[in-house]
């Protein structure tokens, strides 16, 4: 479970990302879909602990990223889709980067999240 609560980004007065609200369920692919500037890889980096929240707080699994057990083994996520084949899904994708980083358990096992407009959303399963 993936959830988001009155999540915001501030760079001085730029508002990146707003009071954003969601939860994800276990299981599932997610893309995040919208023109650039819109707060989509802002998103994924508090989710993923790589930028502090101005507000509110971004879960996963009821916890903070960097307070889970080994976080980068429960859970997968492309911030940037330069080096996603054109022709490869997001399941597949994370395989063979799991594959690479030499994982015990099939990437599909784990949560996803892509900011990737070129990668429609799905259900892993």
């Amino acid at each position: 479970m993936v959830t988001a609560s009155s999540l915001s980004k501030r760079y001085g007065v730029l508002v990146a990302v707003d009071e954003l609200t969601f939860s994800l369920r276990p299981g599932t692919v997610t893309g995040f879909l919208g023109p650039n500037g819109a707060g989509k890889t802002t998103t994924l980096r508090m989710l993923l602990g790589l930028a502090e929240p101005t507000a509110g707080e971004a879960l996963v699994f009821g916890r903070r990223y960097h307070d889970l057990d080994n976080p980068a083994r429960r859970v997968g996520a492309v911030l940037e889709s330069s080096d996603f084949h054109p022709g490869r899904s997001g399941r597949n994708h994370l395989r063979a980067r799991s594959r690479l980083r030499r994982r015990s358990r099939p990437a599909e096992s784990r949560r996803c999240w892509s900011s990737s407009s070129c990668i429609p959303p799905q259900t892993a399963g």
